[in-house]
């Protein structure tokens, strides 16, 4: 029989500052750890593993307005970190994304990130934060696939954290992950602007991901250098004019829809509300609000079929014109086709 391993705090009624007491079992958190969620006190948790921003738990409640209940530094064997060409070359050319190694073929190193303990209503609210807007399940439709990042369970194996001689588990869990869709090009290890890199390796540092991870991230994942070509300036311009309804309609709508989520993870649910209902017969994203599909369908279409083929194609492919993720940087950024036949 398992034993108890915490009585968390105790509530005090008149206290406005107490926190509900949660008892907690082993045979609990082993459940989690085997099947990827758990209900305790009403709630399902789920284990999401970060790999790029949100690897410094303190960035990840602050930026994702996400605490979490428990977190673990760890890597997912047979996965690799890539940076996968963005919608925005000269200003966020690239994001970090999570691939199966056999997608690539190259011998670098098992992705490392954090695993973060979450509910499963903060999980949704940051699948509408991370692209996909909420609609990971279709993904690999063709036609009802709005594109960005798509939901995968991956088997992660804990490490010792830098600078720590905590005890960890040496069995590994499963966890849910964003893996990344790379677009009609195909094209993986783009240049990523200086912020995001920045992002990256300090969540990676302050996470205490071995410090030879660390290095391999600066020296093969370095940002793009902004160009002062006249070039560049103009191609800059035309494909800002060409992005501009994204920004208006797409964006602005995972917006709003944000903020509405926000509010309502800060108001929480009554505790019988939670309890009502099992996990198992719980709704996807009963609790949070997706934009319309309508409209993310309708932005997944202009990003592929003018950005994406058209003005990526005709300024950058064609004409040749400097950009945000092919540079002196890492001037052999290719095709996933082209790199894997050299």
């Amino acid at each position: 029989m398992a034993s108890k391993t915490t009585a968390a705090h105790e509530t005090d009624p008149d206290d406005s500052n107490s926190v509900d007491t949660t008892v907690t079992t082993e045979a609990d958190i082993m459940d989690l750890s085997e099947n990827n969620y758990c209900n305790i006190c009403g709630e399902e948790l789920v284990w999401y593993f970060s790999y790029g921003s949100n690897m410094n738990p303190a960035v990840f409640e602050k930026k994702r307005k996400i605490k979490c209940r428990d977190h673990k530094v760890c890597k997912v064997p047979g996965y690799v970190l890539t940076y996968t060409q963005g919608i925005m070359p000269f200003i966020e050319p690239a994001y970090c994304t999570c691939v199966e190694r056999s997608k690539i073929g190259d011998d670098r190193p098992d992705i490392h990130g954090v695993a973060f303990l979450i509910t499963r209503n903060q999980y949704e609210h940051m699948l509408l934060t991370e692209g996909g807007w909420g609609y990971q399940e279709y993904r690999r439709h063709p036609i009802w696939s709005v594109g960005h990042y798509g939901e995968e369970v991956v088997e992660c194996v804990e490490i010792q954290p830098e600078g720590c001689n905590n005890e960890i588990s040496t069995k590994p869990f499963k966890a849910l992950t964003l893996v990344g869709l790379l677009g009609v090009t195909n094209r993986y290890d783009a240049n990523a602007s200086k912020r995001y890199c920045d992002l990256v390796n300090v969540g990676a540092e302050s996470s205490g991901l071995p410090i030879s991870y660390r290095e391999y991230l600066k020296k093969n994942h370095p940002p793009f250098e902004p160009t002062k070509c006249r070039f560049g300036t103009f191609a800059k311009y035309v494909f800002m004019a060409v992005s501009m309804p994204i920004f208006i309609l797409e964006i602005g709508t995972v917006q709003l829809c944000s903020r509405w989520n926000e509010r309502k993870l800060e108001q929480g649910k009554p505790q019988q509300d939670q309890m009502a209902v099992e996990p198992s017969k719980r709704r996807n994203f009963q609790d949070s609000i997706r934009p319309p599909w309508i409209i993310m369908k309708l932005c997944f279409f202009y990003r592929t079929v003018a950005m994406e083929l058209l003005a990526s194609t005709l300024l950058f492919d064609f004409c040749n014109f400097p950009n945000g993720f092919r540079n002196k940087s890492n001037p052999e950024v290719t095709g996933a086709s082209t790199k894997k036949s050299q």
